[in-house]
């Protein structure tokens, strides 16, 4: 097998080859026994600078080094979604072999698992840093870096790294991920172009069949939340919430920490009634800084005695919560008040 078609054939077959190994038949007490596939043939290159030993040379060397079976025993691990006993077994690799790239970027996925993708960013720099294959195989690190970057909110950099992995080799998941970034940046054109793009690869990809679902409700609430903004009478704050005067009060404003006496009535953008004072024919009291951030910022620029309109986005109602049977994760709330004591 030439160099050219090995590598191509290891883009495609990507990380996590579920056949590389088997566990041992004495309920996984020992180490990892192997099976050698063409992703191996690949990391050959990390250990002889030999992209073409045959499959015999190989298995045989294979077998007695250390540094490779730790490698193979993370990768089990990280398929069983053990990611610490895995980052321990990268480890083992590594000081074995400090400039080993493959492994730097396995032990980087698994502490992205393990919740610490800022440690991970250490590991994918080290393996482009040590980089001795050329920029064919730069994808993968700097695709596995711009996810973790995205997940620490640095978006900018994330969409910078990860077109370098596209630029390289167009895949999938630097499309997804690169979407996710613009999102958070709330560049949604380019999020969809980049969901597109990532389908066009994989049709079937969940991960991006559930990004452009959420997408589009995304962009439905934007719009329901544009409209709102630009009615007459709309007065639009710094945390997003839209604030209308229905009717003016005489009266004082209440401060956070006090509790107030009111009527509600409020609905979904549909019109569909979650919960309602008017209705019951109860008012409700409460403090003010008991409840959703929405509620708090808007009755304390409402007087005694007067009525107000509160569209709330997500951010300052229950954000990615549920709240009973009819308000769903990102809901955008409506809610009529009106002001009838402060306690």
């Amino acid at each position: 097998m030439n160099k050219t078609s090995l590598l191509a054939l290891v883009l495609l077959l990507g990380f996590a080859p579920s056949s590389i190994t088997t566990w041992a038949a004495d309920g996984g007490k020992s180490k990892p026994k192997y099976k050698f596939d063409v992703y191996d043939y690949f990391n050959a290159g990390d250990i002889f600078g030999d992209m073409e030993k045959s499959a015999r040379e190989f298995k045989k060397e294979m077998e007695g080094n250390k540094r490779y079976q730790h490698e193979k025993a993370g990768e089990e691990f990280l398929e069983q979604q053990k990611f610490q006993e895995a980052i321990q077994e990268f480890d083992a690799a590594i000081k074995l072999d400090p400039a080993a790239q493959t492994v730097y970027v396995k032990k980087g996925i698994a502490l992205v698992h393990s919740g610490r993708p800022q440690e991970a960013l250490i590991n994918f720099d080290t393996a482009i840093k040590n980089n001795k294959r050329g920029n064919v195989w730069l994808w993968w690190p700097f695709y596995h870096k711009g996810a973790a970057l995205s997940l620490l909110g640095r978006s900018k950099e994330a969409v910078g790294v990860l077109s370098r992995s596209i630029e390289i080799n167009p895949n999938a998941g630097a499309y997804l991920w690169r979407s996710i970034a613009y999102g958070q940046l709330n560049q949604l054109d380019k999020a969809s172009d980049d969901i597109e793009a990532g389908l066009k690869l994989r049709p079937r990809d969940p991960g991006l069949l559930s990004a452009s679902a959420q997408l589009k409700q995304f962009q439905l609430k934007k719009a329901f939340l544009d409209k709102m903004a630009a009615k007459k009478g709309a007065q639009t704050t710094g945390s997003g919430l839209i604030y209308f005067v229905l009717e003016r009060g005489s009266g004082p404003s209440p401060k956070a920490t006090d509790k107030v006496k009111v009527h509600y009535h409020g609905t979904l953008p549909d019109g569909t009634v979650f919960d309602s004072s008017v209705n019951r024919g109860h008012p409700a009291s409460f403090r003010l800084n008991q409840v959703i951030a929405c509620w708090t910022e808007g009755l304390q620029k409402m007087q005694l005695g007067g009525k107000s309109r509160l569209v709330c986005p997500a951010r300052i109602a229950y954000g990615n919560r549920s709240a009973g049977a009819k308000i769903k994760p990102g809901a955008t709330l409506l809610f009529d008040v009106e002001l009838l004591g402060i306690e």
